[in-house]
């Protein structure tokens, strides 16, 4: 459709604005006025029957217009489909060259990525860094950097727990040397006493020559002795050697690159040590767990123990039998529970226990009672 006719609306617009002046003076003067009542129901008749007839012509008019679309919609996409594959494949063409451009751009910066990748031990070829726009080769370093910051920190601790271990392995070597030299001594002392009795059965001849074997006894007791310490000295101090050599060329090799991996390094850290932290506290649990199972108290018989604890240690008590004093009363005091006799009345004159549970105020007013 080339020419949407409006001509075809009928009646016309001023024919309406005309009609609807001439029927808005029409009024009803009340409920006795017929002819006023009439004029008003054929005005309304009159435009509601002009009413129709424009929506049934406008409605036509509109099918009219859609039936236009559709035809340019199908010459458009016929007049498309002739240029879209040749615009397709010259753009083709472009980002082609584009993309050389970029590689080439990308050239300048291989240096700086390689001797990046570099220090952090990777290596990759030319072609999958000229891949890599500016984004995805921070991508890939961050990543790379992540591990290797990772393996280094594995590193440092195997270093670390070797040293530790070697410490231990010192502290053997150096109770075993004590041992020797108490052995030793022991056996010194023996001969030395065996010698005293010869001495006094064989009077002044045995007597020098107990003082002769008493004083090579101590001459071979001091110098195990002195060897012993001299040796435990010497490996201890080799060990501290190396373990501040370690730490100093790793401190050296870090330096360089601290700025940039604080705030990393930090959180490297923090992880490690909330790690740190948890095994250290699943093993002191475990440790106790043992403890308590190793003395027999379970989940099956925790009812015959009960724990007591001060600022360093923690004291199991296992209930042999019951000696019923009196009942018991157990109250709130505060935030603590108190735990006394039927007879109480007063902490000044009775006896009385406090604790977080049940269990601990009965233990405290045990104690008190002893």
């Amino acid at each position: 459709m080339n020419d949407l006719n409006m001509e075809k609306f009928s009646p016309k617009k001023a024919e309406l604005i005309t009609l609807s002046e001439k029927y808005k003076a029409l009024t009803i003067k009340g409920v006795e006025d017929e002819e006023g009542y009439l004029a008003v129901d054929e005005a309304r008749k009159d435009l509601k029957r002009k009413r129709v007839d424009l929506k049934k012509t406008g409605k036509e008019l509109r099918q009219e217009a859609r039936d236009w679309a559709s035809a340019v919609i199908v010459a458009e996409n016929e007049l498309v489909q002739i240029i879209e594959p040749l615009e397709k494949e010259l753009k083709d063409k472009q980002d082609k060259v584009d993309d050389e451009k970029l590689i080439e751009q990308r050239r300048v910066l291989l240096p700086e990525r390689k001797e990046s990748l570099k220090e952090i031990n990777i290596e990759i070829t030319d072609d999958e860094l000229l891949l890599m726009s500016p984004e995805k080769f921070q991508e890939f370093y961050n990543h790379k950097n992540s591990e290797y910051l990772a393996e280094k920190a594995q590193k440092i601790k195997e270093d670390e727990d070797r040293i530790a271990r070697q410490k231990e392995i010192d502290e053997a070597v150096r109770r075993d040397r004590e041992e020797e030299a108490r052995i030793v001594k022991q056996e010194a002392d023996k001969k030395a006493q065996e010698a005293k009795d010869n001495v006094e059965r064989l009077k002044k001849e045995s007597r020098e020559k107990e003082e002769q074997i008493k004083k090579e006894a101590k001459e071979r007791e001091d110098k195990i002795k002195r060897d012993a310490d001299e040796k435990a000295d010497k490996v201890k101090k080799q060990a501290e050697a190396d373990r501040q050599k370690i730490i100093e060329d790793q401190k050296i090799k870090d330096d360089k690159r601290i700025a940039d991996e604080k705030s990393e390094k930090e959180r490297k850290e923090k992880e490690a040590k909330e790690l740190s932290d948890k095994k250290a506290k699943e093993e002191k649990a475990e440790k106790y767990v043992k403890f308590l199972e190793d003395n027999g108290c379970t989940l099956e018989t925790k009812d015959e123990f009960y724990v007591v604890s001060n600022e360093n240690q923690k004291i199991l008590y296992k209930k042999v039998a019951t000696y019923n004093l009196d009942e018991l009363i157990y109250k709130m005091d505060g935030n603590m529970i108190c735990c006394h006799g039927l007879n109480f009345t007063n902490l000044q004159e009775c006896v009385a226990g406090f604790g977080k549970t049940n269990e601990e105020a009965k233990a405290d007013y045990l104690n008190n009672l002893k």
